[in-house]
């Protein structure tokens, strides 16, 4: 069984808002719960659409998540926190994936938010190796040797 961190904010029981405080601040909290409140019905089925597709896949592109969000509900849900964008840079130009703020908190300690960051780092790269990348560049076919070459230093 693991541990949990539980913070909340709200005046009594019957207005308050529980949440991770390793995946939200403090004070993005009102900001992200004003976010969630104004959604309509049609965006918070595009919201739990989302979620549920970028937790299958993980990571991604950030063109294929405007597609199923729009412009607008995509706008409100990186200024709220809801998805972070990770961005791949090079020589073909700059490539976003997105991913949710709780990724790959079930794989490291959730005290070590640098890891986290790192973690999202190297599946973008990953991702766009695999998906973007050209054949000529150096397209990613698979990963598995990849991370055999990183685990064995």
């Amino acid at each position: 069984m693991g541990v949990g961190f539980v913070d909340f904010e709200g005046e009594n029981e019957t207005n308050t808002l529980l949440f991770n405080g390793n995946l939200f601040k403090r004070e993005a909290v009102q900001k992200t719960n004003k976010v969630l409140e104004s959604l309509n019905n049609e965006e918070s089925g595009k919201l739990r659409e989302l979620n549920e597709y970028i937790g299958k896949c993980g990571c991604v592109y950030v063109e294929k998540v405007r597609s199923i969000a729009g412009g607008a509900l995509f706008s409100k849900l990186r200024a709220a926190g809801l998805i972070e964008i990770n961005t791949v840079s090079n020589e073909d130009g700059e490539h976003s994936f997105v991913t949710l703020p709780g990724s790959f908190h079930k794989y490291v300690n959730p005290l070590i938010d640098d890891g986290f960051d790192l973690a999202k780092a190297l599946v973008s790269a990953l991702t766009y190796g695999m998906q973007l990348s050209r054949s000529g560049r150096g397209r990613i076919l698979s990963c598995e040797w990849i991370l055999n070459a990183l685990i064995e230093g």
